[in-house]
């Protein structure tokens, strides 16, 4: 999840920083990845970002993207440890 993340902000997001956590927070695994960007990213439309959900699915997590435009993008998936 995080190199793919990281591989769409430098194609796409014209950031200039990128942050990325990773914590265990109540059975589940939290990541993390936000940049500084252009925002706008969107798991409707065939988009990479859709195909990262249902990889995260697969494993029984979530994945939710917040993208406002001219605001950045964060990237969140939460994945159950147990």
């Amino acid at each position: 999840m995080v190199s793919e993340c990281l591989a769409n902000i430098a194609k796409y997001a014209h950031a200039e920083h990128a942050a990325i956590t990773v914590v265990e927070q109540a059975g589940e695994l939290l990541v993390e990845v936000a940049d500084d960007g252009i925002g706008g990213a969107s798991v409707e439309g065939g988009s990479g970002l859709q195909g990262l959900a249902d990889r995260v699915g697969a494993l029984g997590g979530r994945l939710a993207v917040e993208s406002a435009p001219g605001e950045g993008t964060v990237v969140e998936a939460r994945i159950p440890l147990r």
